[in-house]
């Protein structure tokens, strides 16, 4: 009687665990949607610098589904179409992270798409749509800093009078963001023969970098002083030198073209003119290990002058 219980309760909690397992199993594992977002995005980064663009785009798609990470993930689904070669998929992808840019996970991420876009834009032939990603970029960053709101032609005229040295002492120009877009609208426009407004973005270009690296160092070193030596173009110079010896800030400057700068606003300056302002951007750059060719080129500018 004992015995006939027990096999009738074994049978009973068998069936009865069988029941558990298939219809609650959200209870012994975990939940059937995988990874979080972020994680998935990780994932497709890494997969991405690895050259696995088909894994990566898969789980940027992924991301995507999720409906929290959109913004990230249509700007990295766009990086993939970009490396692709499919401009037209890239412009789109990038344009809707634009739009959905509110979901950004870090805000100021929101620049991003937009600097990617504007990029597609260029290799598309789309100039004047590019001009106006670019110019979208540097108004927005712009509200940031509304005290330092000066008219560029301002900005532009006293640099031709007072030279680097006493140009940053006097100014610091602000917005990190900015960069790459004047960087890119004083090359566009110096090709358009436009000088007057290629000078304006190029002088941007060069000094809110340097500008960015005297607050650097003077967060770092509280003894730093920028001016040490009489106004010109040496302290401007030795700046820049001591800049390429700290590996973070020689990577900076590379990352934000800053010789490739430098030499378009000299070869621009010495066009118009301005050959004192020119001698000076074309020696800095003959003297900075990381110019490369653009120092090769200032080089050669020095020889004609």
């Amino acid at each position: 009687m004992v015995k006939a219980c027990r096999d009738g309760g074994g049978s009973v909690f068998l069936i009865g665990m069988i029941l558990l397992f298939c219809l609650v199993p959200g209870l012994f594992s975990q939940s059937t949607e995988g990874p979080p977002s972020w994680i998935l995005l990780e994932r497709g980064k890494n997969s991405f610098h690895d050259g696995e663009l088909g894994v990566a785009l898969f789980y940027f798609r992924k991301t995507l589904e999720r409906g929290d990470l959109i913004a990230d993930g249509y700007t990295w689904t766009g990086k993939v179409y970009e490396a692709e070669g499919e401009l037209l998929l890239a412009e789109q992808a990038y344009r809707n992270a634009i739009e959905h840019e509110k979901s950004f996970y870090v805000w100021e991420e929101r620049y991003t798409p937009r600097k990617l876009l504007a990029r597609v834009l260029e290799r598309e032939g789309k100039q004047e749509e590019a001009i106006a990603v670019y110019a979208e970029i540097i108004s927005m960053q712009k509200k940031e800093y509304p005290v330092q709101e000066i008219p560029d032609k301002l900005l532009l005229s006293n640099y031709l009078e007072k030279g680097p040295d006493k140009f940053l002492e006097l100014y610091r120009p602000e917005g990190s963001q900015t960069i790459p877009a004047h960087a890119a609208l004083g090359t566009l426009f110096m090709e358009r023969g436009e000088s007057d407004a290629a000078m304006g973005h190029l002088l941007l270009a060069c000094t809110i970098p340097l500008s960015m690296t005297i607050d650097l160092l003077l967060s770092r070193e509280p003894g730093y002083r920028f001016i040490t030596t009489s106004y010109g173009y040496e302290n401007t110079l030795n700046l820049l030198k001591k800049g390429e010896a700290d590996d973070d800030i020689a990577l900076f400057f590379e990352d934000a073209g800053m010789y490739e700068s430098l030499y378009h606003f000299a070869s621009l300056l010495e066009q118009e003119g301005a050959k004192e302002r020119a001698l000076e951007l074309f020696t800095i750059l003959s003297y900075l290990n990381g110019g490369g060719r653009w120092r090769l080129l200032a080089e050669d500018a020095l020889a004609g002058f």
